[in-house]
């Protein structure tokens, strides 16, 4: 058998600078190496004795040749696309930060010609700025890292359920390319040193200057801050957060004002004293109140007329516990899976029975299919003041529709 020969298709284009491997392209070599098999024992090329010899140098070039060329393209073709791939996920590397360790955050490619205090958050092609979820950390220690990474560690107070629920343990990452800092603060470490003194244990301050170790903090402060949507989990399994935004240090006192809403719905933040917006949102928890004072000014003493407040799909029936108890409105609740009862006892039993009616059915279409059971259920719905609904979600039509039906009037938070 002829001996090995280099092959020209790794020769032909030195100057792309490849080097191509069975390692990297399998499947192609080997097919590559079984063409030129093929035509070498067609022409004669393999095989021991005179007619193998005897092949010229020339002819076995020419055999070659176009198997070299054809594959050669081929391969040079898969490449030129995985380099075209490659430089597009590079390019929007720029745009979009990723991770690089799990243990060390995200490095993003900070903008513009620098300043103090210039915003490094990255900006997508559109030049919209990443958004992030609002939520608020009650920190337990705090470390810096070199110069330029802030770690927070603590529980989460007000969160997002599906992303970091109230009481979760996370870590913080504060870094210096990828998080708007506060107007009067300079840099991470400028933050560090601010926050040793706002939130650390006066105890510990000395630990502090000892960059990478850990500080104590006063548990009695909260942090709020903006973070990505996307967290991960580092080595030790817990959850890194990373914040693009540090928005206020704010006493315990204040948790009032904190964020609760869980849905992904409202991300809006009411701010602390002095800088509260114009219309700050009210926390989730108390929306009930809101709407329930808002009902009572809009429509005040007609409220008690008839049956009084249809209050449709309310669930556990806050809203109709806080009319009835609070301004002594009459209310019947509307929901085919009633949760106004105590669990712990029977329905039957009238110690534990909420201060309004319930009727456990759907509201369908108009509401002819609830009044045909007749009784006490049509008079009740016949006569009714108001209908309303807070979040009914598929009930919100046929509130709109029995109220058109009976000429009166409705309120629907949707």
């Amino acid at each position: 058998m002829a001996g090995k020969s280099s092959s020209p298709a790794f020769q032909r284009y030195p100057g792309r600078g490849l080097t191509l491997k069975s390692s990297i392209f399998p499947l192609w070599v080997k097919s590559y190496t079984h063409k030129i098999g093929e035509i070498a024992k067609d022409e004669g090329i393999e095989g021991s004795g005179a007619g193998g010899r005897a092949q010229t140098a020339q002819s076995r070039s020419a055999a070659l040749e176009s198997v070299h060329a054809t594959y050669a393209e081929i391969i040079l073709s898969a490449v030129e696309e995985q380099r075209t791939r490659l430089g597009f996920i590079k390019m929007k590397s720029e745009f979009i930060a990723r991770p690089v360790s799990k243990t060390s955050g995200l490095k993003r490619k900070a903008s513009g010609d620098g300043g103090p205090n210039e915003s490094s958050v990255p900006m997508l092609p559109g030049g919209d700025s990443v958004t992030g979820l609002t939520v608020s950390f009650r920190c337990t220690k705090l470390k810096l890292v070199t110069k330029k990474l802030l770690v927070l560690q603590g529980r989460c107070v007000n969160g997002w359920i599906n992303r970091l629920k109230p009481n979760n343990p996370a870590l913080l990452h504060v870094a210096a390319t990828s998080c708007r800092l506060p107007q009067d603060v300079e840099s991470v470490e400028t933050l560090a040193t601010t926050s040793q003194y706002f939130l650390s244990n006066k105890s510990s301050i000395e630990r502090f200057y000892y960059k990478g170790c850990w500080t104590e903090m006063d548990n009695r402060k909260l942090v709020v801050v903006k973070v990505r949507e996307n967290m991960e989990l580092n080595r030790r399994g817990d959850r890194v957060a990373q914040c693009i935004d540090v928005l206020a240090v704010q006493e315990a006192e204040d948790e009032s004002i904190f964020p609760v809403d869980y849905d992904d719905v409202f991300h809006q933040y009411m701010l602390p004293k002095g800088t509260a917006v114009a219309n700050p949102i009210c926390p989730k928890s108390e929306r009930h109140i809101v709407f329930c004072d808002w009902i009572v000014k809009t429509f005040g003493s007609c409220l008690n007329k008839g049956s009084g407040v249809l209050d449709v799909a309310g669930g556990n029936g806050l809203i109709s516990r806080t009319l009835s108890e609070k301004y002594g409105v009459k209310c019947t609740l509307i929901d085919p899976n009633p949760r106004c009862y105590n669990k712990r006892y029977s329905k039957d039993d009238s110690r534990y029975l909420p201060p309004f009616d319930v009727i456990a059915e759907p509201l369908n279409g108009n509401g002819e299919l609830l009044q045909s059971k007749g009784g006490p259920i049509r008079k009740t719905i016949r006569n009714c003041s108001l209908i309303i609904g807070l979040h009914p979600d598929q009930a919100t039509e046929p509130i709109v529709e029995l109220a058109l039906s009976l000429r009166v009037p409705f309120a629907i938070i949707p």
